[in-house]
């Protein structure tokens, strides 16, 4: 498996509906977003790692902190922090997206294009 942050992904599991769910980790509490695709899928899921890794490196929008993308013998996954809303204020929270995404499409991309490497 292939660490995003050096943390080590969840110890036991909960049940997850579908292809997405949250885990956690009964040692330590700490609640994980998991998504679930054929091995096959594995570069993609890395490539959203990458994304939301290269997000968050804006500090313009709050994003989940990624923990972990890898694969088992016939699955891939991604594990994302959870994250908990920060307001039941539909507008508000509309507004402050807005307003961050703004600011994070000021940012060029490593190579210095407006973008991301991937894409």
């Amino acid at each position: 498996m292939v660490s995003g942050n050096g943390q080590r992904p969840p110890s036991s599991t909960t049940p997850m509906n579908g292809d997405v769910g949250v885990v956690e980790d009964r040692a330590s509490g700490a609640r994980y977003f998991v998504k679930v695709a054929p091995r096959s899928k594995l570069g993609m899921l890395a490539a959203e790692h990458a994304g939301v890794a290269a997000i968050a490196a804006t500090r313009t929008v709050r994003v989940p902190a990624p923990v972990a993308v890898g694969a088992t013998a016939t699955q891939a996954f991604l594990v994302l922090e959870e994250l908990a809303p920060l307001s039941t204020d539909k507008r508000a929270v509309a507004r402050e997206l807005a307003v961050s995404l703004a600011r994070m499409h000021s940012h060029t991309s490593a190579c210095g294009r407006f973008g991301f490497e991937l894409d």
